[in-house]
């Protein structure tokens, strides 16, 4: 009994040990199958974490905006354009100038007929006024210019001259200036024909003639630019001046220099309109 008891024990013992170890290996097993889910679901966790991290990380595209055609025609359109404004503004310039060079000529054409006109009308005139000087102003008898043809306050006289005596003094400069306001010139004597006439208006006194020089040591020049004839006028320049005065005392008259400042009388002369041009443009040329 004891034999067969020892004989149940030793199979209930193996039978608990083969229980243990099934026990033990599906254990193993259980714990296999959850380290290998928990694997693949870490896989998966892994690979959808790096599938959102790609996903976020691509560029998405926008869709090409509506207005982009557009925009770049009128970008286009507006280029082409500019290009045509800026062609357009450089022919025009070089018209422009093309035109103003033209009309500059055709002006100097213009202004070149008009001043060969202008001299034929006043040669033409000039004939003409010669001929009524001829006629209503000279004394056939003496041949002397009458007095009714000289302005009121002017004498009449030498050569179809008209003489203003004023007694008021000023220089040089100021009485030539008033002589020019009255539309004539200080007083040119050509010859002693009419320097002697001057003595019948002029009794005394210091007058200022149109003779002077430009600085000591140089010739004496009229006022219409002709130089003295020293055979008609002796010059006395011991007198420290450059304008040239006549004293008249009674029948004597003496010619000498003086200050251009010094304030004194003098004699306008006033041409008729063919003869007074020359006298003033002998004076401007002398200006200049």
């Amino acid at each position: 009994m004891e034999g067969d008891h020892g004989v149940f024990m030793g199979a209930d013992t193996n039978k608990a040990q083969c229980a243990s170890q099934e026990d033990i290996y599906t254990e193993l097993l259980e714990t296999k199958y959850d380290t290998y889910a928990t694997v693949r679901e870490t896989s998966r966790r892994r690979a959808e974490a790096q599938s959102r991290v790609s996903a976020s990380t691509v560029r998405v595209e926008p869709n090409p905006s509506p207005y982009r055609l557009p925009a770049l025609c009128l970008g286009l359109l507006c280029a082409v354009l500019l290009t045509v404004i800026i062609v357009q503004s450089a022919y025009l310039v070089k018209n422009s100038r093309d035109w103003e060079s033209r009309l500059m000529k055709k002006e100097e054409e213009q202004r070149g007929i008009c001043n060969n006109e202008t001299q034929r009308c006043e040669s033409g005139m000039d004939s003409y006024m010669e001929q009524l000087e001829s006629f209503f102003c000279m004394d056939p008898s003496t041949g002397q210019r009458k007095q009714s043809c000289c302005p009121m306050g002017w004498k009449g006289g030498h050569s179809g001259s008209c003489y203003y005596i004023n007694t008021a003094d000023k220089g040089w400069e100021s009485a030539r200036s008033s002589c020019s306001s009255l539309g004539s010139h200080l007083v040119v004597i050509d010859d002693k024909k009419e320097l002697d006439m001057l003595s019948t208006f002029i009794s005394s006194g210091y007058y200022w003639i149109g003779l002077r020089r430009k600085n000591m040591g140089t010739s004496w020049s009229w006022v219409n630019g002709r130089t003295l004839n020293t055979t008609l006028l002796v010059i006395d320049d011991s007198y420290p001046g450059n304008c040239i005065v006549i004293h008249w005392s009674g029948s004597e008259r003496k010619v000498h220099s003086d200050s251009c400042s010094e304030h004194l009388h003098w004699i306008c002369e006033r041409r008729q309109p063919w003869r007074g041009r020359t006298g003033m443009e002998g004076e401007k040329k002398e200006n200049q």
